[in-house]
């Protein structure tokens, strides 16, 4: 037991001088300090400035836009055509039409085109359209020779369905023309005044002096087309034939020659072919375009183009010597 203590002192203390050797050598001389060495710092590299470069400047594609192809989605044609005679500020029907659905979408109608011939024989056009549930009216209030008549939103077609269309015009006031031109005024003259002469009034029955007739003035007496107007020109026709044959019974020349005038009146008259009399300005109405869709794309309808009939109005006419010239103004 003592040996092991003695043993375990002597490491003890063999331990603590290594220790103490080991503190001793590690630690510097009290006189001797290490001098710093300047370190040098780089000089400063200049950096080159790098010049801006402009982005790219991007160009916008453009994407065409592909409309659909139209198809077959219907029929459309007349299912009266009119034949109508009015006067100025008269309302007539100008033709019906029907449109039929054929698909099994519901269709949109947007647009009817209707061209005219002679579009200043009426001041406005109505075109209505019907459904089994809807109905709308467009309105040209100017008519030209192509009129587009728009529905908005578009009026709507049933799949298997037909729409009713029905168009009215309003006759415009009628233009008097003159067959003999108006005299224009000259330079200022001195015109004299002519003196007056006596005149004969000339005897439209007399054959020695038919020459000398002259029609002072005409105004034109419209027709209505149709049974009333052949009941009325053919009544009046009669009428004249009675007179005829009321101057033909007398045996002078002057009954004669009356009797054969009032024979090619009524000749006239039967045929409605007296000018001034029978006269007509009309215009032909026809369905030109019709525009419609449904959700999967337009479509178009078989029988277009068709026709509406005619509308028609008096024309006045002047016969020749019946236009008054204007004087010369006079100083």
């Amino acid at each position: 037991m003592n040996e092991i203590s003695a043993r375990a002192s002597r490491s003890l203390s063999c331990t603590v001088v290594i220790a103490m050797v080991g503190i001793l050598v590690a630690a510097p001389p009290a006189h001797s300090q290490a001098t710093p060495t300047p370190t040098e710092s780089p000089a400063p590299t200049a950096t080159p400035e790098q010049t801006p470069t402009a982005a790219p400047t991007e160009i916008p594609i453009v994407v065409p836009t592909v409309r659909p192809t139209p198809f077959a989605g219907g029929s459309a044609g007349a299912t009266s055509a009119s034949d109508e005679f009015g006067t100025e500020g008269e309302t007539v029907d100008a033709g019906k039409f029907e449109v039929r659905n054929t698909t099994a979408d519901t269709q949109r109608v947007a647009e009817v085109v209707i061209d005219e011939t002679d579009p200043e024989v009426v001041s406005l056009l109505s075109l209505s359209g019907k459904t089994s549930g809807a109905s709308q009216t467009a309105i040209v209030t100017s008519p030209t020779g192509s009129n587009v008549f728009v529905f908005e939103p578009g009026l709507e077609i049933p799949a298997g369905e037909a729409a009713t269309f029905s168009l009215s015009a309003t006759i415009a006031a009628t233009s008097q023309t003159t067959a003999e031109a108006t005299a224009t005024s000259g330079p200022a003259e001195a015109t004299p005044t002519p003196e007056p002469t006596p005149t004969q009034t000339p005897d439209p029955f007399a054959l020695r002096r038919v020459g000398t007739v002259r029609v002072v003035a005409a105004a034109s007496i419209p027709l209505r087309q149709g049974a009333e107007s052949r009941s009325s020109s053919g009544g009046f026709a009669a009428v004249v034939m009675l007179l005829a044959m009321a101057a033909a019974s007398r045996t002078d020349r002057r009954s004669l020659s009356a009797a054969w005038f009032l024979l090619a009146m009524a000749a006239l008259l039967w045929m409605n072919a007296l000018p001034g009399c029978g006269a007509e300005q009309t215009t032909a109405q026809t369905v030109g375009r019709i525009s419609a869709e449904t959700d999967s794309g337009p479509v178009t309808f078989t029988g277009v183009p068709f026709s509406l009939g005619t509308v028609s109005r008096p024309q006045n006419l002047v016969f020749p010597g019946a236009a008054s010239s204007t004087p010369r103004p006079t100083p």
